[in-house]
């Protein structure tokens, strides 16, 4: 049974994860979506610049555009790590694993609005973001905001009923970037990306480029079954402040652009229409005239 849910999911031992994928061995393993991103900052972007393997990436697209790639809402401490692993061997010996993520993300994000402040129009690009912790995406654009805004409402499951809600709100911080922002979406910007991307739909300075987002903004849910497997599950309801949800369905963006919802073909496709162009920066460079 298809849930269409990604915050739905079974943790299973590992001999039989190891037989499952020998069944369902794919015989394409190319990962087009790294392909993808890395062809947009080789071939529209100068002056890159990239923390922490690339978690964030950000230069220009000529003298009055600048562009951000956020690719997780985590890795963002700031370690100075040689790889991966190195980084995530300091992330498990840390007393303080979120202190350390919203250090660094601030860290970063105040770099990048010093590099990108004579800039007139800014792309931040969650395409590709697989999402982390909604707290280090509002972090990042806390300094794209000049007052304090009530962003979102949400409510857990509880019982036969739900919770009250819970008022999520963001405070600017310095520096800040306040001229215009677009926000580039596609079916693979996902959980904490999304609710980043409803926290900006209050914020006059940004508009959305792209297509629906995934539509899994729900926390997780874990729990164990008789046997020993783990399964997971939505357990939320997150709301703009309007009232309108976008569970299953996605953020809907200001100006949509087509992009599949199947995974391994949209980063095909994208991976392949980079080689020329990149539908979505043209349309912010449209919009700009």
């Amino acid at each position: 049974m298809e849930l269409n849910d990604e915050h739905s999911d079974f943790e299973v031992p590992d001999d039989f994860d190891e037989k499952w994928h020998k069944l369902n061995k794919k015989q394409d393993t190319t990962d087009y979506r790294d392909l993808a991103k890395d062809k947009i900052l080789k071939n529209f972007v100068t002056q890159v610049k990239k923390y922490n393997g690339g978690q964030i990436a950000w230069g220009n697209i000529d003298e009055n555009l600048a562009y951000i790639q956020i690719n997780e809402m985590d890795g963002l401490a700031d370690y100075q790590p040689v790889n991966a692993s190195e980084y995530w061997e300091k992330a498990e010996e840390s007393d303080d694993y979120e202190k350390d993520l919203i250090d660094g993300t601030h860290k970063i994000a105040t770099k990048i609005i010093n590099d990108i402040q004579n800039k007139e129009v800014c792309i931040i690009d969650l395409r590709f973001n697989s999402g982390g912790y909604d707290w280090v995406g509002l972090a990042f654009m806390s300094h794209f905001i000049d007052k304090k805004y009530d962003i979102f409402k949400k409510k857990r499951r509880f019982k036969d009923n739900y919770s009250e809600y819970q008022i999520i709100d963001i405070e600017p911080s310095n520096p800040g970037y306040l001229k215009s922002v677009y926000i580039l979406t596609s079916p693979f910007t996902v959980s904490a990306a999304e609710t980043t991307t409803i926290a900006t739909m209050n914020f006059p300075n940004f508009k959305r480029v792209g297509s629906n987002t995934n539509g899994a903004l729900s926390d997780v849910l874990y729990k164990k079954l008789p046997n020993g497997w783990t399964y997971w599950l939505s357990s939320e309801v997150y709301e703009t402040m309007d009232g309108k949800l976008f569970e299953v369905t996605g953020i809907p963006p200001d100006y949509k652009i087509e992009y599949s919802r199947e995974e391994t073909k949209l980063f095909k496709t994208l991976n392949s229409e980079f080689n020329n162009k990149d539908r979505a920066i043209e349309k912010v460079e449209e919009l700009m005239k």
